[in-house]
């Protein structure tokens, strides 16, 4: 093999350089030359559009419950909270993004409804959102989701929605969240 040129060393250089990352964070496979903190990007919380969002759904909908349950599972950076869309918690956020909340036939998502400049989307747009967020393959079925044309992924989200209350179990069954899940419902 032949040893590297001296303007190939500092090209590479200067590419490791630009990405941050101790040589001990066992989440970077390779380290890089000449021994020192790089720099790489990686999808943290930040990064996933500002965050929390927030989620209000049909508190009276078991369909709607096990999604939640689906979401919670799934988000691993805590980029989602929680809220039913009947719960005072929930009327108040959709009466500041303009919304009345009478529609329960939909979801709602507040995005960075923390920050003054929140957001809301609804029906498809929403879930194409959260699979965006969750994940290498959901954020995929995110990005499939939003090729289809709007409208009929509208008529779709509301065949779902006409038949939720059928789609979910019969039997109530609630979820009993832990601790660090119950810190993400706005409706404790």
């Amino acid at each position: 093999l032949m040893p590297r040129s001296r303007a190939r060393r500092r090209a590479q250089h200067r590419t490791w350089k630009h990405r941050r990352r101790t040589l001990s964070d066992s989440r970077y496979p390779i380290s890089p030359p000449f021994g020192q903190h790089v720099i790489v990007h990686t999808a943290s919380s930040h990064d996933r559009e500002s965050g929390p969002h927030l989620i209000l759904f049909d508190g009276e909908c078991s369909f709607c419950a096990g999604w939640v349950q689906f979401v919670l599972a799934r988000d691993t950076h805590g980029t989602f909270h929680f809220a039913s869309a009947q719960s005072h918690a929930g009327q108040r956020q959709l009466a500041q993004v303009g919304h009345s909340g009478a529609d329960l036939t939909t979801v709602f998502v507040i995005r960075s409804y923390t920050s003054g400049h929140a957001t809301c989307l609804t029906r498809s747009e929403a879930a194409a959102f959260i699979a965006s967020q969750l994940g290498v393959g959901w954020s995929l079925a995110g990005v499939l989701l939003r090729i289809v044309p709007r409208r009929l992924r509208d008529a779709g989200y509301d065949v779902v929605a006409s038949y939720r209350h059928q789609l979910g179990s019969s039997a109530t069954v609630c979820l009993v969240p832990t601790a660090e899940q119950r810190q993400r419902f706005l409706d404790r």
